[in-house]
C-alpha cells in the first residue's frame, strides 16, 4: 500500500470513528422525594448532593456508536438510576444527583470517581473507584471497594467502615461513634477523631503506627485501623 492511500485510510477511518461517537447531556426531575437511591455507574462519575426535596438527575452521555439508554425512575419509595452503559468499554455516563438529604444512598462503581456531600442518611459504596471524596455526612457509612482512595471529612456517623483493596484512606469524624474500620489492602490509613479513649487495634504489614489518642481496652468506642503496606496514623482532633 503506497504512503499516499494509507494516509487517505486513516483520515476515512478518523471520520467514521468521529461520525459514530455521540456527546449529550439528559436531565429528569422527579417531583416525589424518595427514600432510597440506588445508583449503578460504570466508568463515569458520581455525584451526589442534597436537595430540599424530590431529585433531579443529570446524565453527560459520551459514547462510541450507540447512545446508552441510561434511566433514573422510581421503583416503589427507591430511585433506580442507572447509566447505561452494562459492560460496554465505549460509553460513559457521568451521573449528577441532587436528592432530599435524608434518602439513603447505595452505589454502585467499576471505576469512576465518587463524591457524596450534606446527606443526612446511610451511606453504602461497593465495586471499584478511581476516587471516593465524603464531605458532610451524617449517617452510618460503609465503603468497600476493590481499589480507590477514600477521603472524608465532616463525618457523623454512629457506625462507620472504610475498607479498600488499594488506595490510601483518610477520614475525620467529628462526633463520637460505636465503632471504625479503616482497612486497605495497600495504602496509609489515617483517622481523626474526637478527643477521646478509644479501643484501638491498630497494625500494618510494613510500615509505621502512629496513636495520638488514649487507649483503654473496655472504652465503648473501637478502633481498627489496618494496612498491609502503609502508615497506620489516629490523631485527634
Amino acid at each position: 500500500m503506497t504512503r499516499r492511500r494509507l494516509i487517505f485510510l486513516t483520515v476515512v477511518l478518523t471520520v467514521l470513528a468521529a461520525a459514530c461517537s455521540t456527546a449529550s447531556t439528559a436531565e429528569q426531575e422527579i417531583p416525589e422525594t424518595p427514600e432510597s437511591v440506588t445508583i449503578t455507574s460504570g466508568t463515569g462519575n458520581v455525584t451526589v448532593n442534597a436537595a430540599d426535596s424530590g431529585a433531579t438527575v443529570t446524565a453527560e452521555i459520551s459514547a462510541s456508536g450507540e447512545e446508552p439508554a441510561w434511566s433514573a425512575a422510581l421503583e416503589g419509595t427507591n430511585l433506580v438510576i442507572d447509566d447505561g452503559c452494562g459492560d460496554r468499554t465505549d460509553c460513559e455516563v457521568n451521573l449528577n444527583i441532587a436528592v432530599a438529604g435524608t434518602a439513603d444512598v447505595t452505589i454502585s462503581t467499576t471505576d469512576g470517581a465518587i463524591a457524596v456531600v450534606d446527606m443526612n442518611s446511610r451511606l453504602e459504596i461497593r465495586g471499584a473507584a478511581r476516587t471516593v471524596s465524603l464531605n458532610g455526612i451524617t449517617g452510618p457509612i460503609g465503603i468497600d471497594i476493590e481499589r480507590g482512595d477514600v477521603l472524608g471529612a465532616r463525618l457523623v456517623a454512629t457506625d462507620a467502615s472504610f475498607r479498600t483493596g488499594d488506595g490510601d484512606l483518610d477520614v475525620t469524624l467529628t462526633e463520637g461513634f460505636s465503632s471504625l474500620a479503616v482497612v486497605s489492602g495497600s495504602g496509609d490509613v489515617t483517622a481523626q477523631v474526637p478527643d477521646d479513649d478509644y479501643n484501638v487495634d491498630a497494625s500494618t504489614g510494613s510500615g509505621g503506627v502512629d496513636i495520638k489518642v488514649g487507649e483503654d481496652s473496655g472504652a465503648a468506642s473501637a478502633i481498627l485501623m489496618r494496612t498491609e503496606d502503609g502508615d497506620v496514623t489516629i490523631y485527634r482532633r
